[in-house]
């Protein structure tokens, strides 16, 4: 494909809507909307011991509350992992005692191009609150839970699934 035009329709601190117009394979020609994010984003598979600690929230767009891996989007000029460390520490509360790289991910992939990094964390005692601003509530689960929880409709956020196959896949769960 060729893009033969390309402009941003709208802009925010975190987030551009651009479209494209692109000329297909056949000589067809069609409009290409895409989201440009500002930064990547981190996603934490967060592990004491054999459980998996996820977080439960409300997600106001889809109406939806589910369980979820503690994450969000880097701030600038930070890494990720003082990112994962910071996402984790504020949305659980407890101390981050080792943080290991999973792998990566470019969630809608046709309409984005930022990365969301995958990391294990391994927590220790909880220090703090979490933020309940943006979290509900939280608890630990073994896996086989986990997996009734998918099935029941409870966990469906991409970036939580994504997290859970790469933990398999690196047998941490």
């Amino acid at each position: 494909m060729e893009v033969i035009s390309k402009h941003r329709l709208f802009s925010t601190p975190y987030v551009n809507l651009d479209k494209a117009v692109v000329k297909t394979k056949k000589g067809g020609v069609l409009e290409h909307f895409m989201l440009d994010y500002v930064r990547n984003s981190v996603v934490a598979v967060v592990m004491r011991g054999p459980f998996i600690l996820m977080v439960k929230t409300k997600r106001f767009i889809c109406g939806k509350d589910g369980w979820e891996m503690p994450g969000g989007w880097m701030l600038a000029g930070e890494t990720p992992l003082d990112a994962v460390r910071r996402k984790v520490e504020d949305e659980t509360g407890y101390e981050v005692k080792k943080i290991s790289r999973l792998g990566m991910s470019v969630p809608l992939v046709g309409i984005s191009k930022k990365d969301h990094l995958f990391f294990v964390v391994e927590v220790g005692d909880q220090i703090s609150g979490f933020n309940r601003d943006l979290v509900e509530g939280l608890d630990f689960f073994d896996f086989d839970k986990v997996l009734k929880m998918i099935r029941k409709g409870l966990v469906f956020d991409e970036a939580t699934l994504s997290g859970l196959m790469l933990a398999k896949a690196e047998s941490y769960v």
